[in-house]
């Protein structure tokens, strides 16, 4: 399994320039990363969910973060 910061590194990676303005990635992955309920991935995915309110489009995000190294 991933450790705490790969996932966030690559959560903060994917995110950048989504969110809205003003909003840090980093930060932003290390919140989702934190209150993420690892016991409902899916094949080794976790399926995460910024916000509308969060996004730049305004509209929500769904993605899937992957646990394990391919």
């Amino acid at each position: 399994m991933k450790t705490r910061e790969e996932l966030i590194d690559e959560t903060a990676a994917y995110l950048d320039g989504l969110l809205k303005d003003g909003l840090d990635p980093k930060h932003y992955a290390a919140g989702l990363i934190d209150e993420a309920d690892f016991s409902r991935a899916v094949n080794g995915a976790l399926h995460l969910e910024v916000r509308a309110f969060h996004t730049a489009r305004k509209a929500p995000l769904p993605f899937c973060v992957m646990l394990f190294a391919r």
